[in-house]
């Protein structure tokens, strides 16, 4: 991808990191995601926030995860927003907080994400 275009940047990572495609490279599409979250790509974001949490193509860092899921949730990223709810749900990165999980699958549920809305009914 020419790096300049921060889309298709994103959009190779994608492709690089599927477990379905061939071949898969999660050194390169983690380098993609940062070369894309820093040039404004919201959805970069939390992409690179999984391979955080899941440690593909990076060291894991469920704190740096977290991070980047609420730094796309603060750009108004619903899967942002998801994100970091399954975060306090679950203690990744932070301690569990069933309280700020609620708050932000709220978010998402209020824009009509069926996992949010899954996700907040499992919280009660």
């Amino acid at each position: 991808s020419d790096k300049r275009n921060v889309r298709a940047t994103r959009k190779l990572g994608e492709c690089l990191r599927a477990r379905n495609e061939s071949p898969v490279d999660l050194e390169q599409a983690a380098e993609l995601f940062a070369i894309a979250a820093e040039r404004g790509d919201i959805e970069a974001l939390w992409r690179l926030g999984l391979c955080y949490e899941s440690g593909d193509g990076v060291s894991k860092d469920p704190k740096r995860a977290l991070t980047l899921y609420m730094d796309a949730a603060k750009a108004g990223n619903v899967t942002g927003h998801n994100c970091v709810g399954q975060c306090f749900q679950r203690g990744i990165g932070t301690s569990k907080d069933t309280t700020q999980a609620k708050q932000y699958f709220q978010v998402a549920a209020d824009t009509n994400s069926p996992f949010a809305q899954f996700s907040l009914g499992s919280l009660y």
